[in-house]
């Protein structure tokens, strides 16, 4: 009789630890689902806008800062769709980091400042206007949100900062003053060959080698490495227009 007793309390006993265990397991997959679910990012620029759709046209929901942090629900091409202080909306994923910016001084800011040239934070501030802007059409001879063409872009974004470009790349070529490529700084125009013509193309330096355009029909508005082997057979020089 004690020994069947015994058998029954070692079987209950393992059927509780086992119970144990399968509770544990459900716990932990619990909790890495939430994790994986919960992804967060952190606005990388100035400021950016958090839009009702995906595109550059559609309704501002709310205005974001530097290292807002923001709650991603889902991405749809080049936009994540994500939750801030319970807003929903859409952001360019360019935008967004995965960690806090702990500065904002760029490589090419550091060149700015050892040769007492622009402040560095109007042309952060040209930079992020322009990112805004990412994923806008390509339009030939546009020069809106509606649609760009490259120097179109240009033209658009220092306009907003009571800068007057030529409309043209050829034109804007000639803005400004010439700048040497090793002293490159963020809002800087970049500009190229493209086919016969000996300027062809403009875009805006954002710094870390990258700039920003209105590539063509197929890409709009993106950001491109100058390191781009297209881009490093074409350029041809650089302007610099903030007079600040």
């Amino acid at each position: 009789m004690e020994e069947t007793t015994n058998k029954e309390s070692n079987e209950n006993s393992n059927t509780e630890k086992n119970k144990n265990e399968t509770t544990k397991k459900e716990e932990i997959k619990k909790e890495e689902k939430a994790n994986n679910s919960s992804k967060v990012g952190y606005v990388s620029v100035g400021t950016a806008n958090l839009r009702k759709e995906t595109n550059t046209s559609s309704q501002v929901v709310a205005n974001l800062s530097l290292n807002d942090k923001v709650e991603i629900l889902g991405e749809e091409n080049n936009w994540y769709k994500v939750k801030v202080n319970g807003k929903q909306g859409y952001i360019a994923k360019s935008l967004i980091s995965n960690k806090k910016q702990t500065s904002n001084t760029s490589r090419g800011e550091e060149v700015d400042r050892e040769n007492n040239t622009p402040n560095s934070n109007a042309n952060t501030a040209v930079v992020s206007y322009a990112k805004n802007l990412i994923g806008s059409r390509y339009v030939s001879g546009g020069s809106t949100p509606n649609g760009f063409d490259c120097s179109g872009f240009t033209y658009y974004v220092y306009k907003n900062f009571g800068v007057s470009l030529s409309r043209a790349s050829s034109g804007q070529a000639n803005n400004g003053k010439a700048v040497d490529k090793s002293n490159l700084v963020e809002g800087d125009l970049v500009l190229f060959s493209q086919g016969s013509k000996k300027i062809g193309h403009v875009g805006i330096y954002i710094g870390n080698n990258q700039f920003i355009h209105a590539a063509n029909a197929r890409k709009g508005v993106i950001i491109t490495s100058l390191s781009d082997s297209y881009y490093t057979k074409n350029y041809v020089t650089a302007r610099r227009v903030l007079d600040n």
